[in-house]
């Protein structure tokens, strides 16, 4: 892991940690810090060999975050409605097309 995608990944765990914008709704927040912690597992994951061997990670929390990563899939399928409050589109925007 080169020294920018370390720092990569290291900001993209500070903002899937931080608190949401109040101006968004609490579901479609909810669904940005699952997508945002899914994402931040699936890097952690992808690079775990070198996290183990500098300690930067137990065995037990690797095996966690493995596990963990059913409930945050079932979580953002739970949310998913929430996806047009958070792209900030007009309603009805984002529903199915007609057939042409």
């Amino acid at each position: 892991m080169d020294l920018a995608e370390a720092h990569a990944a290291t900001l993209l765990v500070e903002s899937a940690l931080a608190p949401p914008d109040r101006s968004v709704p609490a579901r479609a927040a909810r669904l940005a810090a699952t997508l945002g912690a899914l994402h931040a597992s699936k890097v952690l994951l992808r690079h775990a060999d070198f996290y183990l061997t500098e300690g930067l990670l137990t065995p037990e929390a690797l095996r966690g975050l493995a596990g963990g990563e059913h409930a945050l899939v079932d979580q953002a399928v739970a949310d998913l409605d929430a996806v047009p409050d958070l792209l900030d589109l007009p309603p009805g925007s984002a529903g199915p097309s007609e057939p042409r």
